[in-house]
């Protein structure tokens, strides 16, 4: 139930309905394919090829710069030129398109359409009469007399409001000759299409370009008469008035009479014949439908049946067949090129197949013919859907066993996949498939697998914690998804390795019933675990009393190192107040930190690994550990660590030459937190610092004199009677000896 709901409320905000129209419309045009176009349109494209076989003379006369204008691959001479490029498609000389007008006429195309502004021209920048040559195009088309031509919002309009838009000023000869002139905004080029403006509803309305070209195609038809009668404009009124003021009278009409649409529906049936009743029920459709709908495209660019220009003025007879009984479309379609900016992406196109203005208008015409425009379901249908989905997810996997909860999730999944592209294909209806699919399926059944684990996963979250420690995150991360790959755990670091021990732990052992020694021990590592984990290291081992960590942290390790000290005081801390509290159980805990490159890997054989460092740095960390219990001392560390650090206060315990390893170490002592050591102890420390330098350099009395004088402040300092012992045993000879511990 909550997984449905909180998928429909947020798909009812703006995001569902941008993610379903540019993921999920996408999807369902894709998988439906390309629709044949069927209805009776085509396409005549203005592009560079066509261009090239257009040919005007040079000689032209400046009344008629088309005189002789002939269509052909090859120059007929040398006094011939060819247009300008269909970039330039405002420099044209008009007579041209005239020419093309008549070839359509001649042709039996049933309506021609420019998608294309013809605005007035300033003679001077023309080689010709710019009003001859409009005159010469206005005549083609009071000739043909079904000719409409685009026209221009100065600004881009969104939804179906003119507001703050003008047209564009049109030539007055060619407004006059066209049948009709309109405009069909398009986005900004290059964004993506997926609606098409019918009308702007105002006061009138105003038709775009399709809505008008339709109406032109069923002016004067069966259709076209009972529709103006029906509508109470008389066959004599009709022709008066124009046809674009016709095309808002009726969409006024349709949308301010209430029963308008089902009156004239029961008055036509069965008066008229099933072509002219469809041709009558899709313009019903368009004056009385929304004002803006979804474009239903028939495929990528140049599915909308097209010939070529210098094809048509050429005569050429394949062009004729195909425009005759058509509403042909006329504009520039070059695919080469975005020039002149009139491309857009949609659903089918490409970044090099954009698709041009004047295919997206044919293909709205088809639309409106067939009344193919896409459908949505009310907003309330789509929430529930997403709601349902989202229960039904849920359900089924809380119902059985997870495999089979989770087939039929995706049984289910499939299901409406298909469903939704049969209602697509069928019916044009848009169903969600994003909001269902890709958010309430996955998100029902997670949160089922949720449900089912819970208890389990609570009853494992301590061991799951607890695990934490021992190994990385991301260790026990690849360990959770392939627990067969151990091989592939294996990696060289540079490292910081922790070694610690309990004094006292065996007579404590002994005392205690192992029940209750392990419930000390619990208590006794807690505060080491939380010392190792906050400072960013992990538990690799734990034997008894002895425990040991280690930080991971790569070549540049100085911020590893210094959160390592800050573990190792961290650490001291928390287990000398817990040997406060239980001062009957209070054991002395020492710590060993080397620092060096180890190998992480799973250690074992057969059955059993463990994750752990392997290296000359674990060992000499037990040795550290063992040495700081001989000095007296409770953190001894190698020098490699504390190297240039400032967070913490040291002294030098002197160089060392450990059991098993051939090479001395030089051995610190971390003595506190830089920020909470005090004068006195910094003094110390510094004194104790220049007994050993003295020492080093062979001046032994400075030695025995500096440790004499802290010996008398301190008596009880293992490093300084450690000391004072090597050199009442050490000869000056013998100063420099290294001992073996």
């Amino acid at each position: 139930m909550c997984v449905g709901l909180v998928g429909a409320l947020a798909w009812l905000t703006p995001v569902g309905p941008a993610l379903e129209a540019s993921i999920g419309l996408t999807a369902l045009f894709h998988l439906r394919g390309v629709r044949p176009v069927t209805e009776p349109v085509a396409i005549v494209a203005v592009d560079r090829a066509a261009t090239g076989r257009l040919w005007l003379r040079r000689t032209a006369t400046r009344l008629d710069p088309c005189d002789g204008a002939l269509a052909g691959a090859v120059a007929p001479g040398t006094e011939w030129v060819n247009p300008p490029a269909p970039t330039r498609l405002s420099s044209w000389p008009r007579c041209l398109h005239g020419l093309l007008v008549r070839r359509l006429h001649d042709a039996g195309a049933r309506v021609v359409v420019f998608d294309m502004l013809f605005r007035p021209r300033e003679p001077a920048f023309y080689g010709f009469d710019v009003d001859a040559d409009d005159a010469l195009f206005a005549a083609a088309l009071r000739t043909a007399g079904n000719v409409v031509v685009g026209h221009k919002l100065e600004q881009d309009t969104t939804g179906a409001s003119t507001e703050q838009a003008g047209l564009a000023p049109l030539s007055q000869d060619i407004h006059d000759a066209a049948l009709a002139a309109a405009p069909f905004p398009l986005p900004e080029p290059r964004d993506q299409v997926r609606r098409a403006a019918l009308f702007f509803d105002g006061e009138p309305p105003l038709p775009t370009l399709p809505a008008v070209a339709f109406h032109a195609f069923v002016d004067g038809s069966a259709a076209g008469g009972a529709l103006a009668r029906a509508a109470g404009q008389g066959d004599a009124t009709a022709h008066r008035l124009a046809l674009l003021s016709r095309t808002a009278a009726l969409r006024q009409h349709f949308t301010t009479t209430i029963d308008a649409r089902e009156r004239i529906e029961t008055t036509a049936a069965g008066t008229i014949d099933p072509e002219v009743g469809s041709l009558f029920a899709s313009m019903v459709d368009l004056v009385s439908g929304p004002a803006v709908r979804y474009i239903n495209f028939h495929g990528p660019p140049g599915t909308v049946p097209t010939v070529s220009y210098d094809a048509v003025v050429a005569g050429d007879p394949v062009a004729q067949a195909l425009v005759r009984g058509r509403t042909v479309f006329v504009g520039y379609a070059e695919s080469a090129q975005a020039e002149p900016h009139d491309d857009h992406r949609t659903v089918f196109a490409g970044p090099r197949a954009n698709m041009h203005g004047v295919e997206i208008a044919a293909t709205t015409f088809t639309n409106i013919h067939s009344r193919a425009f896409l459908r949505k379901p009310p907003a309330y249908v789509t929430a529930l859907i997403v709601f349902t989905a989202g229960g039904a997810a849920t359900a089924a996997v809380l119902a059985g066993s997870v495999g089979i909860g989770l087939l039929g999730v995706g049984v289910l999944g499939v299901a409406w996949l298909v469903a939704a592209g049969i209602a697509f294909h069928a019916n044009f209806l848009w169903l969600p498939i994003v909001g269902p699919l890709a958010l309430q399926l996955p998100l029902g059944v997670l949160v089922a697998l949720a449900l089912r684990y819970r208890e389990a996963l609570q009853q494992r979250g301590r061991l799951q914690r607890a695990f934490a420690n021992f190994v990385p995150p991301d260790v026990a991360n690849r360990l959770t998804q392939n627990a067969q790959a151990l091989h592939t755990l294996r990696r060289r670091v540079q490292a910081a390795c922790m070694a610690t021990d309990a004094h006292r732990y065996t007579s404590l052992a002994e005392r205690l019933a192992p029940e209750a020694l392990l419930e000390f021990l619990n208590r006794y590592y807690e505060p080491l675990f939380d010392a190792v984990a906050r400072h960013g290291g992990f538990v690799s081992d734990v034997v008894g009393d002895s425990m040991v960590a280690i930080w991971p942290e790569g070549e540049d390790g100085a911020g590893a190192r210094a959160r390592v000290c800050a573990a190792c005081l961290s650490l001291i801390e928390g287990a000398d107040r817990l040997a406060q509290r239980e001062p009957e159980t209070a054991l002395l805990t020492r710590v060993g930190v080397a620092w060096g490159p180890i190998v992480l890997a799973p250690v074992g054989a057969l059955n059993h690994y463990e994750y752990r460092g392997v290296g000359d740095a674990v060992n000499t960390a037990n040795r550290l550990q063992s040495l700081a219990g001989k000095l007296g001392v409770r953190i001894a560390v190698s020098a490699e660590l504390t190297a240039g650090l400032e967070n913490v206060v040291t002294r030098e315990l002197g160089d060392f030459l450990l059991k098993g390893k051939s090479e001395p170490v030089h051995v610190v002592e971390i003595v506190a937190a830089a920020d909470r050591a005090d004068a006195a102890t910094r003094e110390r420390c510094a004194a104790f610092n220049d007994a050993v330098a003295a020492w080093r350099r062979g001046d032994v009395a400075t030695a025995r004199q500096r440790l004499e004088e802290l010996r008398l402040s301190q008596p009880g300092d293992g490093p300084v009677n450690y000391l004072l012992g090597r050199l009442g045993t050490t000869g000056a000879r013998e100063r420099l000896e290294i001992p073996v511990v």
